[in-house]
């Protein structure tokens, strides 16, 4: 998947890295449509997102519990009126 977002993948040095690294970045390029949606294609099961608490209490979520995730939080948006492209503002708890 890397290779429709980056003109070069590999690279002979830390200098050729840095000389040619250029991103190819779509004009309606969305990271949790292009990228999430994908990875839970792929790997639906592998851990996306570890969160560990200060007790050492730690939660997994899967690229697939996140697609779920986001598929019901966009089709409640959309049963609000709220479309593509629209923008939306959360302001959420720490």
């Amino acid at each position: 998947m890397i290779e429709r977002f980056l003109k070069q993948t590999k690279f002979t040095s830390e200098q050729d890295f840095k000389e040619h690294l250029e991103f190819i970045i779509p004009e309606d390029f969305n990271f949790a449509y292009d990228v999430m949606d994908e990875w839970a294609k792929i790997k639906p099961d592998h851990v996306a997102l570890l969160w560990t608490s200060e007790r050492g209490e730690e939660i997994r979520f899967t690229y697939k519990d996140l697609k779920e995730q986001s598929d019901k939080a966009a089709a409640y948006f959309q049963s609000l009126g709220i479309g593509h492209d629209d923008k939306v503002m959360l302001i959420l708890k720490r």
